[in-house]
């Protein structure tokens, strides 16, 4: 056989294939197997007065209607085969300008990496989702132009100690440094209390913490302080249907 005769033929079984695998699509109905809901939801961190802070937003729908939740939403996709919907980290961006008011400019200051995904069935009451976690950093600077948006109602910076068991003693020294106008938070005081403004300096390993700070000692687990504390399961995703 020729090399001319060889390419032809290699040529026609490669046509084939492609026909082939065009005809299985057509036929192809993804509904009828079972598929959960994808959602993004994103853990947003900034430094405030020296203090290290997380955003919360409290739901304006069902269910968990009026509680406080981790900004997100829904990945739009589409059943049509050749424009399937939004990327991951395109549906992330959206959520944050949507649930934060942010300006497309000022979001793009933003640094967003995503860390983990989470898929515990029951973890929505409504349905399987399956949650892709996110982490942002936000520059105190853009901290004023926060607005709740979209379907929540409120939105508010919660310092990190108060979900991570050490607010009791983060309120002591902030009463007694208000009473004592001479008195000033060291260094040394806010590693103490795991609200060092470098802990967030780091990126996170997503193999082992979602969230991980530098500091073993001040380390706050995201899981473990947003999910199982005062943040509902199904974080703000579940605001968006």
């Amino acid at each position: 056989m020729t090399k001319t005769a060889k390419r032809k033929g290699d040529a026609g079984e490669r046509a084939e294939e492609h026909d082939d695998e065009a005809r299985f699509l057509e036929r192809y109905r993804p509904g009828v197997y079972p598929r959960p809901s994808v959602t993004v939801d994103l853990v947003v961190f900034t430094v405030i007065d020296k203090l290290l802070h997380v955003l919360l937003v409290r739901r304006s729908e069902h269910p968990f209607k009026g509680r406080w939740a981790l900004p997100g939403g829904f990945v739009r996709v589409s059943d049509d085969r050749t424009d399937q919907g939004e990327d991951l980290d395109a549906a992330a961006h959206r959520e944050l300008l949507e649930e934060t008011g942010l300006s497309h400019t000022a979001s793009a200051n933003v640094f967003l990496e995503q860390v983990r995904t989470f898929g515990k069935p029951g973890r929505d009451p409504r349905m399987r989702v399956l949650s892709v976690a996110y982490y942002a950093l936000v520059r105190p600077t853009l901290v004023p132009l926060i607005r709740a948006g979209g379907d929540v109602s409120h939105a508010k910076w919660l310092d990190l100690s108060e979900l991570t068991g050490r607010g009791a003693k983060a309120r002591v020294r902030r009463r007694r440094a208000a009473s004592s106008p001479s008195i000033t938070p060291t260094s040394s005081t806010l590693r103490s209390i795991g609200c060092a403004p470098t802990s967030i300096a780091r990126r996170s390993d997503s193999s082992s913490s979602p969230i991980r700070s530098p500091s073993r000692s001040s380390a706050p687990s995201t899981k473990r302080s947003a999910a199982s504390r005062s943040i509902p399961a199904t974080s703000g995703s579940a605001s968006s249907a």
